[in-house]
């Protein structure tokens, strides 16, 4: 078992799978030029309303109405520590009224968490590229990309990789623990740039309020490869990575390459909003700059929500369609079915949005150092 470090180089969201109602759920609280997103302890209002006006809290949300109003005139001078479960400072540039707020996953101690199925999973996909990339003949053969229902999938693929059953999976040597973080999260407000006829613009709605764990973070968790109780059973499953420093070079490289990946996707003088040179200069750039430093103990990876189908699927079968590995065809039907049929005459690029906040900052980057 090693101690390693997590720390977040851009926010990171990683869900709860619930989103929380404005006026209901939080309140917002101004100070300053600061806004503050309040998650309610439902005790302390309990506190404040009064066990005998329960109805008068119910019929506030069953209409609608200003809960904060009503606190407020019960408890004249009403501060934020007086309701709140968790503060969340709100880096959205505009009103959170009417807005639900993505909750970010937390411990039972009210800790920002980061599972470490999410790092897991991310570095599955990380290995899952590694191995096509070394052997492309397991995709060469479009059987080998659908399931039994003649659906594209991967699953079929990655049981030849991985193993076809839980306790064949090679990934069980890999185990890591969750990383909590003693910090207060930040919400933002992530928005969706979308490729059209007119070219890059941002998405009309589609905007989503996320709660985060803020960059710059730091906390510790352990991670273990346990490969003396697991026996590997399959020649194509190479065991050369089962070690520390081959694996975070894997997961390195997959991040420089898709970075990379990025900066080249992007015409020198394609017309995109001003948001578009820090998602660029601020962000990508400078995460390939701090990923290609990286020592032979680190690695960045990215994880959690609003990643992007690059990065959340390894990228590999696109990587696969312009090195030939795959036909057009195939890529065509892929892409197709990935998008639910629709078809765009105007663009061939898949994926066609990218995901960002309002000043063009994006989520889910982590660097993880083994010590």
């Amino acid at each position: 078992m090693m101690n390693i470090t997590i720390e977040t180089i851009t926010p990171v969201h990683v869900g709860s799978g619930k989103e929380l109602m404005p006026d209901t759920e939080y309140l917002t609280f101004e100070e300053g030029d600061n806004r503050f997103l309040v998650v309610i302890d439902h005790r302390k209002v309990l506190d404040i309303v009064g066990a005998e006006n329960i109805q008068v809290w119910v019929n506030i949300v069953d209409r609608n109405e200003s809960l904060k109003d009503y606190l407020q005139k019960r408890r004249p001078g009403l501060t934020m520590e007086q309701v709140a479960s968790r503060i969340v400072t709100d880096f959205s540039n505009e009103s959170t009224k009417n807005r639900t707020l993505k909750e970010q996953l937390h411990t039972a101690s009210n800790l920002p968490q980061i599972p470490g199925s999410s790092i897991k999973g991310a570095i599955r996909s990380a290995l899952l590229a590694y191995y096509v990339n070394k052997k492309p003949e397991l995709i060469n053969n479009e059987s080998a990309l659908k399931d039994r229902n003649n659906r594209f999938s991967a699953k079929f693929m990655e049981g030849n990789i991985f193993g076809k059953t839980p306790n064949d999976d090679t990934m069980r040597f890999l185990r890591v623990g969750d990383a909590s973080f003693n910090v207060n999260t930040i919400s933002v407000d992530m928005r969706l740039l979308n490729e059209r006829y007119e070219g890059w613009v941002f998405k009309k709605g589609n905007r989503q309020l996320v709660e985060c764990i803020p960059g710059s973070q730091k906390t510790n968790t352990r991670m273990k490869l346990d490969i003396s109780t697991f026996k590997i059973k399959r020649p194509q499953n190479q065991t050369g990575f089962l070690d520390w420093k081959t694996l975070m070079r894997i997961v390195n490289n997959h991040t420089i390459s898709l970075l990379k990946q990025e900066v080249d996707f992007w015409e020198p003088d394609e017309q995109v909003p001003e948001q578009f040179t820090r998602y660029m200069e601020d962000n990508i750039k400078e995460l390939l700059s701090i990923a290609e430093a990286c020592d032979e103990n680190e690695a960045i990876l990215r994880l959690g929500g609003n990643s992007g189908w690059d990065f959340i699927t390894g990228g590999w079968i696109k990587k696969a369609w312009k090195e030939e590995i795959i036909d057009d065809r195939t890529y065509e039907a892929i892409t197709r079915e990935a998008r639910h049929g629709r078809t765009y005459a105007f663009t061939s690029d898949f994926p066609k949005t990218r995901k960002m906040d309002t000043e063009g900052d994006i989520l889910g980057f982590i660097k993880i150092s083994v010590e």
